[in-house]
Protein backbone atom coordinates (compact mmCIF):
# COMPACT_ATOMS: atom_id res chain seq x y z
CA UNK A 1 0.00 0.00 0.00
CA UNK A 2 1.38 3.41 -0.90
CA UNK A 3 1.11 6.02 1.77
CA UNK A 4 -0.70 8.52 -0.03
CA UNK A 5 -3.23 6.41 -1.33
CA UNK A 6 -7.11 5.91 0.26
CA UNK A 7 -6.18 2.33 0.47
CA UNK A 8 -3.32 3.14 3.56
CA UNK A 9 -5.51 5.99 4.86
CA UNK A 10 -8.20 3.22 5.83
CA UNK A 11 -5.82 0.52 6.30
CA UNK A 12 -3.54 2.86 9.34
CA UNK A 13 -7.06 4.31 10.42
CA UNK A 14 -8.35 0.62 11.46
CA UNK A 15 -5.02 -0.16 12.74
CA UNK A 16 -3.88 2.76 14.89
CA UNK A 17 -6.86 2.31 17.50
CA UNK A 18 -6.46 -0.93 17.58
CA UNK A 19 -2.20 -0.60 18.57
CA UNK A 20 -3.72 2.14 20.89
CA UNK A 21 -5.69 -0.47 22.78
CA UNK A 22 -3.34 -3.08 22.81
CA UNK A 23 -0.66 -0.65 24.02
CA UNK A 24 -2.79 0.11 27.16
CA UNK A 25 -4.62 -3.08 28.18
CA UNK A 26 -2.54 -5.52 26.80
CA UNK A 27 0.78 -6.59 27.49
CA UNK A 28 3.36 -5.53 25.18
CA UNK A 29 3.77 -8.89 23.78
CA UNK A 30 1.04 -8.74 22.26
CA UNK A 31 1.48 -5.16 20.95
CA UNK A 32 4.51 -6.23 19.00
CA UNK A 33 2.91 -9.18 17.60
CA UNK A 34 0.18 -7.39 16.71
CA UNK A 35 2.39 -5.01 14.70
CA UNK A 36 4.31 -7.98 13.00
CA UNK A 37 1.06 -9.47 11.91
CA UNK A 38 -0.41 -6.25 10.28
CA UNK A 39 3.11 -5.42 8.85
CA UNK A 40 3.53 -9.06 6.95
CA UNK A 41 -0.29 -8.43 5.86
CA UNK A 42 0.83 -5.28 4.26
CA UNK A 43 3.38 -6.34 2.32
CA UNK A 44 1.18 -9.38 1.08
CA UNK A 45 -1.09 -6.66 -0.16
CA UNK A 46 1.40 -6.23 -3.26
CA UNK A 47 1.72 -9.68 -4.32
CA UNK A 48 1.32 -12.15 -1.42
CA UNK A 49 4.15 -15.29 -2.78
CA UNK A 50 6.54 -12.81 -2.42
CA UNK A 51 5.88 -12.96 1.47
CA UNK A 52 7.65 -16.38 1.43
CA UNK A 53 10.93 -14.68 0.50
CA UNK A 54 10.33 -11.99 3.46
CA UNK A 55 9.64 -15.01 5.71
CA UNK A 56 12.54 -16.89 4.63
CA UNK A 57 14.95 -13.51 4.69
CA UNK A 58 13.50 -13.20 8.42
CA UNK A 59 13.92 -17.35 9.72
CA UNK A 60 17.34 -17.45 7.92
CA UNK A 61 18.70 -14.28 9.65
CA UNK A 62 17.36 -14.56 12.81
CA UNK A 63 18.67 -18.72 13.12
CA UNK A 64 22.30 -17.40 11.77
CA UNK A 65 22.06 -14.60 14.34
CA UNK A 66 21.50 -17.10 17.66
CA UNK A 67 24.35 -19.36 16.05
CA UNK A 68 27.14 -16.83 15.51
CA UNK A 69 25.84 -15.44 19.17
CA UNK A 70 26.22 -18.75 21.20
CA UNK A 71 28.87 -20.82 19.01
CA UNK A 72 32.10 -21.05 20.62
CA UNK A 73 34.25 -21.66 17.71
CA UNK A 74 35.40 -18.93 15.80
CA UNK A 75 35.13 -21.62 12.42
CA UNK A 76 31.27 -21.92 13.02
CA UNK A 77 30.71 -18.03 14.00
CA UNK A 78 32.00 -16.99 10.32
CA UNK A 79 30.19 -20.14 8.96
CA UNK A 80 26.80 -18.86 9.69
CA UNK A 81 27.74 -15.27 8.76
CA UNK A 82 28.70 -16.66 5.78
CA UNK A 83 25.09 -18.63 5.62
CA UNK A 84 23.29 -15.37 5.97
CA UNK A 85 25.36 -12.98 3.70
CA UNK A 86 25.07 -15.75 0.75
CA UNK A 87 21.16 -16.44 1.64
CA UNK A 88 20.68 -12.28 1.22
CA UNK A 89 22.96 -11.77 -1.49
CA UNK A 90 21.87 -15.13 -3.12
CA UNK A 91 17.86 -13.42 -3.46
CA UNK A 92 19.08 -9.82 -3.57
CA UNK A 93 21.11 -11.16 -7.04
CA UNK A 94 18.71 -13.86 -8.45
CA UNK A 95 15.90 -11.43 -8.65
CA UNK A 96 17.46 -8.58 -9.33
CA UNK A 97 20.69 -8.93 -11.53
CA UNK A 98 19.85 -12.41 -13.16
CA UNK A 99 18.41 -10.92 -16.49
CA UNK A 100 21.24 -8.00 -16.08
CA UNK A 101 23.64 -10.78 -15.93
CA UNK A 102 22.57 -13.16 -19.38
CA UNK A 103 21.84 -9.92 -21.33
CA UNK A 104 25.34 -9.43 -20.20
CA UNK A 105 27.13 -12.64 -20.86
CA UNK A 106 25.36 -12.94 -24.05
CA UNK A 107 26.38 -9.50 -25.66
CA UNK A 108 30.26 -10.43 -24.18
CA UNK A 109 29.79 -13.83 -26.57
CA UNK A 110 28.82 -11.77 -29.35
CA UNK A 111 31.61 -9.45 -29.03
CA UNK A 112 34.42 -12.39 -28.87
CA UNK A 113 32.19 -14.04 -31.81
CA UNK A 114 30.72 -17.25 -30.33
CA UNK A 115 27.04 -17.92 -30.45
CA UNK A 116 25.40 -19.16 -26.97
CA UNK A 117 22.19 -19.53 -25.84
CA UNK A 118 21.78 -18.41 -22.53
CA UNK A 119 17.46 -17.84 -21.02
CA UNK A 120 17.10 -14.61 -20.08
CA UNK A 121 14.80 -14.24 -17.17
CA UNK A 122 11.81 -11.72 -16.81
CA UNK A 123 11.36 -11.85 -12.87
CA UNK A 124 8.59 -9.50 -11.10
CA UNK A 125 11.67 -8.18 -8.30
CA UNK A 126 9.68 -8.51 -4.79
CA UNK A 127 8.85 -4.74 -3.47
CA UNK A 128 11.47 -3.73 -1.04
CA UNK A 129 13.90 -6.32 -1.35
CA UNK A 130 17.08 -4.47 -1.74
CA UNK A 131 16.26 -2.90 1.92
CA UNK A 132 14.84 -5.93 3.91
CA UNK A 133 17.84 -8.29 2.57
CA UNK A 134 20.51 -4.72 3.46
CA UNK A 135 18.70 -4.76 7.10
CA UNK A 136 19.33 -8.56 7.96
CA UNK A 137 22.44 -8.67 6.78
CA UNK A 138 23.24 -5.74 9.20
CA UNK A 139 22.18 -7.53 11.73
CA UNK A 140 24.29 -10.95 11.44
CA UNK A 141 27.22 -9.04 10.79
CA UNK A 142 26.65 -6.43 13.60
CA UNK A 143 26.59 -9.72 16.19
CA UNK A 144 29.13 -11.07 14.54
CA UNK A 145 31.18 -8.12 15.39
CA UNK A 146 29.55 -8.09 18.53
CA UNK A 147 28.33 -4.69 17.89
CA UNK A 148 24.74 -6.01 19.04
CA UNK A 149 23.18 -8.89 20.95
CA UNK A 150 20.66 -11.07 19.10
CA UNK A 151 16.51 -10.20 19.76
CA UNK A 152 14.96 -11.04 22.61
CA UNK A 153 12.66 -13.46 20.98
CA UNK A 154 11.84 -14.47 17.07
CA UNK A 155 8.54 -12.01 16.98
CA UNK A 156 11.19 -9.11 17.51
CA UNK A 157 13.50 -9.92 15.14
CA UNK A 158 10.52 -10.68 12.49
CA UNK A 159 9.08 -7.05 13.93
CA UNK A 160 12.04 -5.44 13.22
CA UNK A 161 12.75 -6.77 9.82
CA UNK A 162 9.19 -6.56 8.74
CA UNK A 163 8.01 -3.15 10.36
CA UNK A 164 5.04 -1.44 7.87
CA UNK A 165 6.68 2.27 7.91
CA UNK A 166 10.38 1.17 6.86
CA UNK A 167 9.85 -1.71 5.14
CA UNK A 168 8.93 -1.07 1.58
CA UNK A 169 11.92 1.88 0.91
CA UNK A 170 13.73 2.46 4.48
CA UNK A 171 15.04 4.38 6.06
CA UNK A 172 17.68 0.72 6.54
CA UNK A 173 16.93 0.77 10.31
CA UNK A 174 19.88 -0.61 12.29
CA UNK A 175 19.43 -3.57 14.77
CA UNK A 176 21.08 -1.59 17.42
CA UNK A 177 18.92 0.90 16.98
CA UNK A 178 15.38 -0.33 16.93
CA UNK A 179 15.56 -3.75 18.90
CA UNK A 180 16.04 -1.78 21.88
CA UNK A 181 12.95 0.31 21.57
CA UNK A 182 11.23 -2.81 21.53
CA UNK A 183 12.03 -4.77 24.93
CA UNK A 184 9.64 -2.00 26.44
CA UNK A 185 6.99 0.47 25.39
CA UNK A 186 8.02 3.86 25.17
CA UNK A 187 5.74 6.87 26.62
CA UNK A 188 3.98 8.36 23.74
CA UNK A 189 4.71 12.33 24.72
CA UNK A 190 2.66 14.55 23.38
CA UNK A 191 5.87 16.83 21.10
CA UNK A 192 6.66 13.70 19.81
CA UNK A 193 2.93 12.82 18.97
CA UNK A 194 3.46 16.62 17.31
CA UNK A 195 6.89 15.88 15.79
CA UNK A 196 5.38 12.61 14.08
CA UNK A 197 2.12 14.35 12.68
CA UNK A 198 4.30 17.28 10.77
CA UNK A 199 6.42 14.76 9.65
CA UNK A 200 3.19 13.18 8.00
CA UNK A 201 2.06 15.84 6.88
CA UNK A 202 5.45 16.99 5.47
CA UNK A 203 5.88 14.13 3.67
CA UNK A 204 2.44 14.24 2.23
CA UNK A 205 3.05 17.72 0.84
CA UNK A 206 6.42 16.74 -0.63
CA UNK A 207 4.97 13.84 -2.91
CA UNK A 208 1.38 15.15 -3.46
CA UNK A 209 2.25 18.61 -3.99
CA UNK A 210 5.58 19.11 -5.35
CA UNK A 211 7.23 15.21 -6.46
CA UNK A 212 4.16 14.54 -8.32
CA UNK A 213 3.46 18.04 -10.38
CA UNK A 214 7.28 17.47 -11.26
CA UNK A 215 6.74 14.50 -12.67
CA UNK A 216 4.53 15.12 -15.93
CA UNK A 217 7.33 17.41 -16.98
CA UNK A 218 10.22 14.98 -16.17
CA UNK A 219 8.41 11.95 -17.68
CA UNK A 220 7.98 14.53 -20.83
CA UNK A 221 11.56 15.53 -20.89
CA UNK A 222 13.47 12.10 -20.87
CA UNK A 223 10.63 10.72 -23.77
CA UNK A 224 12.14 12.65 -26.49
CA UNK A 225 13.27 11.23 -29.39
CA UNK A 226 16.35 13.32 -29.47
CA UNK A 227 18.03 16.31 -27.66
CA UNK A 228 19.52 17.75 -30.78
CA UNK A 229 17.09 20.75 -30.55
CA UNK A 230 16.63 21.85 -26.85
CA UNK A 231 18.32 24.28 -25.80
CA UNK A 232 20.71 24.29 -22.40
CA UNK A 233 18.12 26.56 -20.36
CA UNK A 234 15.50 24.04 -21.26
CA UNK A 235 17.75 20.83 -20.67
CA UNK A 236 18.80 22.40 -17.32
CA UNK A 237 15.55 23.37 -16.37
CA UNK A 238 14.07 19.36 -16.85
CA UNK A 239 17.24 17.98 -15.05
CA UNK A 240 16.63 20.78 -12.03
CA UNK A 241 13.36 19.55 -12.05
CA UNK A 242 14.12 15.84 -11.63
CA UNK A 243 16.61 16.78 -9.15
CA UNK A 244 14.27 17.97 -6.94
CA UNK A 245 11.19 15.62 -8.15
CA UNK A 246 13.70 12.97 -6.51
CA UNK A 247 14.42 14.43 -3.72
CA UNK A 248 10.88 15.46 -2.56
CA UNK A 249 9.31 11.91 -3.69
CA UNK A 250 12.28 9.99 -1.72
CA UNK A 251 12.65 12.27 1.44
CA UNK A 252 8.79 12.89 1.46
CA UNK A 253 8.56 8.81 1.90
CA UNK A 254 11.25 8.87 4.62
CA UNK A 255 9.23 11.75 6.35
CA UNK A 256 6.20 9.62 6.28
CA UNK A 257 7.99 6.54 7.78
CA UNK A 258 9.70 8.13 10.48
CA UNK A 259 6.40 10.33 11.07
CA UNK A 260 4.68 6.85 11.14
CA UNK A 261 6.93 5.01 13.44
CA UNK A 262 6.93 8.27 15.81
CA UNK A 263 3.43 8.29 16.12
CA UNK A 264 3.87 4.38 17.43
CA UNK A 265 6.45 5.36 19.95
CA UNK A 266 9.75 4.48 17.73
CA UNK A 267 12.39 6.69 17.41
CA UNK A 268 13.94 5.98 13.43
CA UNK A 269 17.30 7.94 12.20
CA UNK A 270 16.84 10.82 10.00
CA UNK A 271 16.93 9.77 6.12
CA UNK A 272 17.91 13.22 4.40
CA UNK A 273 19.15 16.30 5.68
CA UNK A 274 18.80 19.24 2.93
CA UNK A 275 21.04 17.62 0.25
CA UNK A 276 20.87 20.42 -2.19
CA UNK A 277 22.96 22.91 0.17
CA UNK A 278 25.76 19.96 0.60
CA UNK A 279 29.80 21.88 0.90
CA UNK A 280 31.07 19.23 -1.22
CA UNK A 281 30.43 15.50 -2.42
CA UNK A 282 31.38 13.68 1.08
CA UNK A 283 28.70 16.26 2.42
CA UNK A 284 26.15 15.49 -0.02
CA UNK A 285 26.73 12.10 0.72
CA UNK A 286 26.28 12.75 4.80
CA UNK A 287 22.51 14.11 3.91
CA UNK A 288 21.34 11.95 1.18
CA UNK A 289 19.84 8.75 1.86
CA UNK A 290 21.49 8.66 5.18
CA UNK A 291 20.89 5.45 6.72
CA UNK A 292 22.07 3.64 3.54
CA UNK A 293 24.90 5.39 2.59
CA UNK A 294 26.40 4.84 6.63
CA UNK A 295 25.47 1.54 5.53
CA UNK A 296 27.94 1.08 2.98
CA UNK A 297 30.39 3.03 4.68
CA UNK A 298 30.12 0.54 7.89
CA UNK A 299 29.71 -2.84 5.92
CA UNK A 300 31.41 -1.79 2.51
CA UNK A 301 33.95 1.28 2.66
CA UNK A 302 35.47 0.79 6.11
CA UNK A 303 35.94 -3.07 5.80
CA UNK A 304 37.63 -2.63 2.71
CA UNK A 305 40.29 -0.20 4.22
CA UNK A 306 38.26 3.03 4.61
CA UNK A 307 40.89 5.93 4.88
CA UNK A 308 43.57 4.30 6.84
CA UNK A 309 45.24 3.26 4.14
CA UNK A 310 47.62 5.24 1.98
CA UNK A 311 45.95 8.24 -0.73
CA UNK A 312 45.59 6.02 -3.61
CA UNK A 313 44.19 3.34 -1.93
CA UNK A 314 41.63 5.59 -0.06
CA UNK A 315 40.88 6.82 -3.89
CA UNK A 316 39.88 3.46 -4.78
CA UNK A 317 37.87 2.17 -2.21
CA UNK A 318 35.75 5.59 -2.55
CA UNK A 319 35.36 4.68 -6.01
CA UNK A 320 34.18 0.60 -5.72
CA UNK A 321 31.90 1.88 -3.21
CA UNK A 322 30.05 4.18 -4.95
CA UNK A 323 30.31 1.62 -8.48
CA UNK A 324 28.81 -1.22 -5.44
CA UNK A 325 26.28 1.62 -4.32
CA UNK A 326 25.06 2.50 -7.98
CA UNK A 327 24.26 -0.99 -9.01
CA UNK A 328 23.00 -1.47 -5.87
CA UNK A 329 19.90 0.99 -7.19
CA UNK A 330 19.03 -1.24 -10.25
CA UNK A 331 20.76 -3.60 -12.84
CA UNK A 332 21.88 -1.38 -15.45
CA UNK A 333 25.17 0.35 -16.73
CA UNK A 334 23.74 3.49 -16.36
CA UNK A 335 23.34 3.11 -12.43
CA UNK A 336 27.04 1.70 -12.78
CA UNK A 337 28.07 4.76 -14.85
CA UNK A 338 25.89 7.01 -11.85
CA UNK A 339 27.68 5.41 -9.05
CA UNK A 340 31.51 5.75 -10.76
CA UNK A 341 30.00 9.70 -11.09
CA UNK A 342 30.05 9.61 -7.53
CA UNK A 343 33.25 7.72 -7.32
CA UNK A 344 35.03 10.45 -8.88
CA UNK A 345 33.03 13.26 -7.42
CA UNK A 346 34.21 12.24 -4.34
CA UNK A 347 38.18 12.02 -5.15
CA UNK A 348 37.83 15.34 -6.62
CA UNK A 349 36.68 16.50 -2.81
CA UNK A 350 39.00 14.69 -1.37
CA UNK A 351 41.94 16.31 -3.75
CA UNK A 352 40.85 19.21 -4.37
CA UNK A 353 37.86 20.74 -2.99
CA UNK A 354 38.15 20.50 0.90
CA UNK A 355 42.16 21.02 0.75
CA UNK A 356 41.49 24.67 -1.24
CA UNK A 357 38.86 25.41 1.10
CA UNK A 358 40.71 24.79 3.98
CA UNK A 359 43.93 27.04 2.80
CA UNK A 360 41.89 29.11 1.98
CA UNK A 361 39.01 29.67 4.97
CA UNK A 362 40.89 32.18 7.08
CA UNK A 363 42.21 34.64 4.16
CA UNK A 364 38.77 36.59 5.06
CA UNK A 365 35.08 36.62 6.07
CA UNK A 366 33.72 37.99 2.54
CA UNK A 367 36.39 35.22 0.86
CA UNK A 368 35.50 32.64 2.88
CA UNK A 369 31.84 33.28 1.99
CA UNK A 370 32.71 33.24 -1.61
CA UNK A 371 34.20 29.97 -1.53
CA UNK A 372 31.39 28.13 0.38
CA UNK A 373 29.25 29.62 -2.22
CA UNK A 374 31.28 28.37 -5.00
CA UNK A 375 31.60 24.84 -3.76
CA UNK A 376 27.99 24.55 -2.58
CA UNK A 377 26.92 25.64 -5.95
CA UNK A 378 28.99 23.49 -7.94
CA UNK A 379 28.31 20.09 -5.94
CA UNK A 380 24.57 20.86 -6.41
CA UNK A 381 25.42 21.11 -10.34
CA UNK A 382 27.69 18.06 -10.41
CA UNK A 383 25.01 16.32 -8.55
CA UNK A 384 22.04 17.45 -11.05
CA UNK A 385 23.86 16.11 -13.42
CA UNK A 386 24.98 12.54 -12.13
CA UNK A 387 20.81 12.60 -12.15
CA UNK A 388 20.70 12.64 -15.78
CA UNK A 389 22.59 9.01 -15.96
CA UNK A 390 20.29 7.46 -12.80
CA UNK A 391 16.85 8.73 -15.21
CA UNK A 392 17.65 8.38 -18.48
CA UNK A 393 16.39 5.02 -20.42
CA UNK A 394 19.80 4.51 -22.20
CA UNK A 395 23.22 5.51 -22.07
CA UNK A 396 22.64 7.58 -25.44
CA UNK A 397 19.62 9.41 -24.01
CA UNK A 398 22.55 10.55 -21.12
CA UNK A 399 24.56 11.62 -23.43
CA UNK A 400 22.25 13.35 -25.66
CA UNK A 401 20.52 15.10 -22.73
CA UNK A 402 24.53 15.81 -21.00
CA UNK A 403 25.39 17.60 -24.48
CA UNK A 404 22.36 19.79 -24.45
CA UNK A 405 23.44 20.71 -21.17
CA UNK A 406 26.63 21.98 -21.62
CA UNK A 407 27.04 22.65 -25.44
CA UNK A 408 23.70 23.87 -27.13
CA UNK A 409 23.29 27.64 -26.51
CA UNK A 410 22.18 30.65 -28.81
CA UNK A 411 18.95 31.94 -29.37
CA UNK A 412 16.43 31.04 -26.87
CA UNK A 413 12.66 32.44 -25.95
CA UNK A 414 11.46 31.92 -22.24
CA UNK A 415 8.09 30.82 -23.65
CA UNK A 416 9.68 27.73 -24.36
CA UNK A 417 10.35 26.74 -20.39
CA UNK A 418 8.23 25.72 -18.35
CA UNK A 419 8.67 28.45 -15.87
CA UNK A 420 5.97 27.96 -13.70
CA UNK A 421 7.67 24.54 -12.53
CA UNK A 422 9.83 27.24 -10.79
CA UNK A 423 7.65 27.61 -8.16
CA UNK A 424 8.16 24.13 -6.86
CA UNK A 425 11.84 24.25 -7.42
CA UNK A 426 11.76 27.33 -5.20
CA UNK A 427 9.72 25.85 -2.32
CA UNK A 428 12.48 23.43 -2.22
CA UNK A 429 15.73 25.87 -2.72
CA UNK A 430 13.77 28.21 -0.01
CA UNK A 431 13.30 25.61 2.54
CA UNK A 432 17.14 24.42 2.08
CA UNK A 433 18.35 28.20 2.05
CA UNK A 434 16.44 28.84 5.33
CA UNK A 435 17.94 25.83 7.23
CA UNK A 436 21.55 27.06 5.93
CA UNK A 437 21.67 31.27 6.80
CA UNK A 438 18.79 31.44 8.95
CA UNK A 439 19.21 27.83 11.42
CA UNK A 440 23.13 28.12 10.72
CA UNK A 441 22.31 24.73 9.29
CA UNK A 442 20.77 23.10 12.50
CA UNK A 443 17.76 20.98 12.60
CA UNK A 444 14.62 22.33 11.49
CA UNK A 445 13.45 20.82 14.88
CA UNK A 446 14.48 24.10 16.51
CA UNK A 447 11.27 25.85 15.36
CA UNK A 448 8.47 26.66 18.30
CA UNK A 449 5.30 24.66 17.82
CA UNK A 450 3.20 27.67 16.55
CA UNK A 451 5.94 27.48 13.47
CA UNK A 452 5.08 23.71 13.30
CA UNK A 453 1.08 24.65 13.56
CA UNK A 454 1.01 27.25 11.13
CA UNK A 455 3.81 25.34 8.37
CA UNK A 456 1.36 22.45 8.67
CA UNK A 457 -2.35 24.18 8.25
CA UNK A 458 -0.47 25.89 5.09
CA UNK A 459 0.52 22.29 3.89
CA UNK A 460 -2.54 21.14 4.64
CA UNK A 461 -4.44 24.12 2.33
CA UNK A 462 -1.90 23.25 -0.42
CA UNK A 463 -2.45 19.32 -0.49
CA UNK A 464 -6.09 19.85 -1.07
CA UNK A 465 -5.80 23.13 -3.69
CA UNK A 466 -2.69 22.20 -5.41
CA UNK A 467 -2.27 18.73 -5.37
CA UNK A 468 -1.45 16.51 -8.22
CA UNK A 469 -4.06 15.31 -10.11
CA UNK A 470 -2.40 11.84 -11.03
CA UNK A 471 -0.08 10.42 -8.12
CA UNK A 472 2.89 8.50 -8.68
CA UNK A 473 4.18 5.25 -6.88
CA UNK A 474 7.18 6.33 -4.75
CA UNK A 475 10.20 6.03 -7.08
CA UNK A 476 12.72 4.51 -4.77
CA UNK A 477 9.71 1.11 -4.70
CA UNK A 478 11.81 -0.16 -7.71
CA UNK A 479 14.29 -0.90 -6.29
Amino acid sequence: MIFTTAEFALFFAAAYPLFLLLRRYSPWRWTKLFLTVISLASYAFWYYPYLLILVFVIVLDYCCGERIQTSASARWRKFYLVLSLSGNLGLLGFYKYIGFLSENTISLASFLGLSIEVPILEIMLPIGISFHTFQGMSYTIDIYRRICKPANSFWDFALFVSFFPQLVAGPVVRAKTFLPQLAKPTRLTGPFFYWGCFLLILGTFKKLVIADNLAPYVDYFYSLPNYDGVHAFAAWSAVMAYAVQIYTDFSGYSDIAIGLACLMGFRFPMNFYYPYIAFGFSDFWRRWHISLSTWFRDYLYVPLGGSRLNNLLTLRNLIVTMIIGGLWHGASWLFVLWGLLHGLFLVLDHLLIQPVFKQFRHRSFFVSLLLSFVIRTLTFVGVAWAWVFFRSQNIPQALGITKAMFTQFGEYSLADTNLHLGQYWGIVFLMHLFVLYFMRDKLHRRFKRPVYFVSSVLMIVSILLFRAADSNAFIYFQF
